[in-house]
């Protein structure tokens, strides 16, 4: 009597698009209790099966033969069609979106497997909506893209669950949605959605009673739109002129039990499953108790990793409980152990500076956390800052190997090789031992080589005294023939004098021009002495320098080597300065690793007053950022 009492007018259309084969399929029956309307969207590219024919017509031979609105009856259609299917394959996978909705015509109660879709509208309202099970519809639900962005989502056919699949596909029913008179309700394909606005669709449905009125308003704004590939398109509508209203009956006992019995089982029912909550929440909380012991447990003997899963599963339970005090504690206690295992894992990846500052953050966190881990957070930093350290030292050992001041760079390497034997550093010691036994052989080389260049030149020594008293008598024979041939020329320089005299008067005037040069390279010097330009100053001195040499004004030349001299000296103070402004800084350093912030507060300062002192942006730039990074620490410390 439902149906004869009731009008639901349906109607729809299904179309190709601009594809050649229609693989969307649609049908409905309506019984005197139930009806039920199927739609399917064939998802494979099958020619000789219809996959969407197939699940329509399975699904309404079980519900003819069984009709019910029950969840789980609808269920096994689902599972019965999705079984057809997989059985119907060939050499193809057949797959199917498919949306099914069930009516007694006073309710109503739909599921969807895929993306084909369901709505309802009340009052030219949207008020219920099914869910695609594809990866655009995971990512409107948490928030990381907008609603009305699915229908152009690169991935709103990708899907996570269809029919056609070996096993159980995700089944989700709606429960049962009360109808009222002039509702409407909608099945339709991706290819209606796709192309069609939810605001368009209350457009077509305002103020309008028919049905075929609301699917040729549809059509119209699809093809109106002329898309260069439209997909197959169908769409169903069903009016609810009037639903089935029960009519009303006299109360008798029978009646009065069927109210009554179902209160009291509900009442029983729901009494035996909060006390089940209860004891489960009981059972919970004792859990939760006992994983955070276990963590602290844990934390006592520095395994981190094992008090981090302890304090995820008691964090579970308490978010579960709703505890939220518990879960504020469990989740810094979590963090810290995070924040230790993340600083360890950097250690372990040699990557010392970052672990060192995720230990000092892990260090905060303890000091919030009644100090939990402390001493292995503070120890963990001596060793990381030692480590630091040691690679400090091999570096300083290499410069001074450039350097080829091969002691002290031994001196360093050893310093290295005991600091990280102190730590049990073994990589560290290794490369330190490696550094010291090849500085070792070169060193024997170099003292092997001066010992054989000392034979050499001794005996180059013997030879040369040998061949000195040679050329000694030899020279005493030369001098006499040069005594007489002396005699000779002194004769010829007589005659030669006047013309001597005139040449030296030449010489005389080019001598005064270039002490006139040699003064002004010298005036130049001065002048650019004076601003402190040190450089220029040294070129032109040592111009000045040349000429006076070479005119033997060794006066001149004592002035000057004197100037020369005050600059190089200028330039080795300022060279020890830097040095002593580095080894202040570095001093620093080593004093932060070991907490002393206000003794490396002070040796900061004073390598960025001679940082200052010679204008080095750089390294004051560096110092300034030191100590500004340890201004709070140095206070609280």
């Amino acid at each position: 009597m439902r149906k004869i009492n009731s009008t639901f007018k349906t109607s729809f259309i299904s179309e190709s698009g601009s594809h050649l084969i229609n693989r969307d399929y649609y049908a409905y029956v309506e019984l005197d209790k139930f009806a039920c309307y199927v739609l399917a969207d064939g998802l494979d590219e099958d020619t000789k099966k219809y996959s969407a024919e197939l699940v329509v017509s399975t699904i309404l031979q079980l519900f003819t033969q069984s009709p019910s609105m029950s969840k789980s009856v609808i269920k096994n259609y689902i599972i019965a069609a999705n079984k057809a299917l997989y059985i119907a394959r060939g050499g193809l996978q057949l797959k199917a979106s498919v949306t099914v909705a069930v009516t007694d015509y006073m309710e109503i109660r739909y599921c969807n497997i895929g993306n084909t879709r369901f709505a309802l509208f009340r009052n030219d309202v949207f008020i219920e909506e099914s869910r695609d099970q594809s990866l655009s519809e995971y990512l409107v639900s948490s928030e990381r893209l907008p609603k009305d962005k699915i229908a152009r989502h690169e991935e709103r056919n990708n899907l996570y669950s269809y029919l056609g699949i070996n096993g159980t596909p995700y089944i989700s029913v709606s429960p049962k949605l009360k109808l009222s008179d002039g509702d409407v309700f909608l099945l339709y394909s991706r290819g209606i959605w796709e192309n069609c606005e939810v605001g368009e669709i209350y457009d077509c449905i305002a103020d309008i009673q028919e049905p075929i009125e609301i699917i040729n308003g549809i059509e119209d704004i699809i093809l109106s739109r002329q898309p260069k590939d439209l997909d197959n398109y169908s769409v169903a509508v069903t009016v609810v002129s009037k639903t089935y209203r029960k009519p009303q009956k006299k109360w008798g006992l029978k009646r009065i039990l069927m109210i009554v019995i179902p209160i009291i089982t509900i009442v029983i029912t729901l009494s035996i499953f909060l006390f089940v909550r209860h004891q489960k929440r009981v059972t919970q909380s004792k859990d939760m108790h006992l994983y955070i012991e276990s963590a602290e447990k844990y934390i006592q003997f520095d395994n981190y990793s094992k008090a981090s899963d302890d304090y995820n599963e008691a964090l579970k339970l308490a978010k579960i409980l709703k505890d939220t005090e518990k879960t504020k504690t469990i989740d810094i206690s979590k963090k810290l152990a995070d924040q230790i295992l993340m600083a360890d894992e950097s250690a372990k990846n040699n990557n010392y500076q970052k672990a060192e500052t995720e230990y000092y953050a892990a260090l905060e966190m303890s000091l919030n956390n009644d100090n939990a881990g402390r001493e292995y957070i503070e120890n963990q930093v001596i060793r990381v800052g030692k480590i630091s350290e040691v690679y400090a030292l091999i570096l300083a050992g290499d410069e001074l190997l450039v350097l080829e001041d091969y002691r002290n760079a031994r001196a360093r390497y050893a310093e290295s090789r005991d600091l990280a034997g102190e730590i049990f550093f073994i990589d560290g010691r290794k490369e330190a031992i490696e550094k010291i036994a090849a500085l070792d052989i070169k060193i024997a080389e170099m003292l092997k080589a001066d010992k054989e260049y000392a034979e050499k030149k001794k005996e180059e020594d013997e030879i040369r005294a040998k061949e000195a008293e040679a050329k000694a008598k030899e020279a005493e024979v030369k001098a006499k023939e040069e005594q007489e041939k002396l005699e000779k020329e002194e004769e010829e320089k007589a005659k030669t004098d006047a013309q001597d005299t005139k040449i030296k008067e030449e010489n005389i005037k080019k001598a005064e021009a270039s002490r006139a040069s040699a003064v002004e390279f010298e005036s130049k010097a001065n002048g650019h002495y004076n601003v402190g330009d040190n450089v220029n100053a040294l070129l032109y001195y040592q111009s000045a320098r040349i000429i006076y040499i070479e005119l033997g004004l060794s006066d001149r030349v004592a002035v000057v080597d004197e100037k020369i001299a005050e600059i190089n000296s200028s330039n080795i103070e300022k060279t020890k300065k830097l040095i002593l402004a580095k080894q202040y800084t570095e001093t620093a350093d080593v004093l932060v690793k070991e907490f002393k912030y206000r003794e490396a507060q002070v040796l900061y300062r004073l390598a960025l007053e001679i940082y200052t002192e010679f204008g080095d942006d750089d390294m004051i730039s560096n110092v300034d950022r030191k100590l500004k990074s340890i201004e709070v620490l140095a206070q609280r410390y």
